[in-house]
């Protein structure tokens, strides 16, 4: 099975009619008797290359932030306000404030 996915074999959950084969089974005569010519396995796992890497800077949340960090990271407006049916308008200009160029013009 490595052969064909890639998937290393202790990341590998095989599955044969919803029930998880075990590594202790050793695909003994009830496994086997289960198998025949045509049945559909379920390979569960991810190849070593797929898990994503750690993040390079660390995720800092509000919690950890002293006052002057809070204030730096919520300097940006909430929003426009609302003025009756503006909502979608506001959403859209909000959208491109993020673009350099038209937060520039603005």
């Amino acid at each position: 099975i490595f052969a064909l996915t890639g998937v290393e074999p202790h990341r590998q959950k095989i599955m044969l009619k919803g029930a998880t084969i075990k590594d202790d089974s050793a695909w003994g005569a009830n496994v086997l008797k289960g198998l025949k010519d045509g049945a559909t396995l379920l390979l569960m796992g991810s190849k070593e290359e797929d898990i994503p890497a750690q993040p390079v800077e660390k995720t800092k949340f509000v919690e950890d932030m002293d006052d002057s960090e809070i204030q730096s990271a919520l300097a940006m407006p909430a929003g426009l306000q609302n003025l009756g049916n503006t909502c979608y308008m506001n959403a859209t200009v909000q959208c491109l404030k993020t673009v350099p160029e038209f937060k520039h013009a603005l």
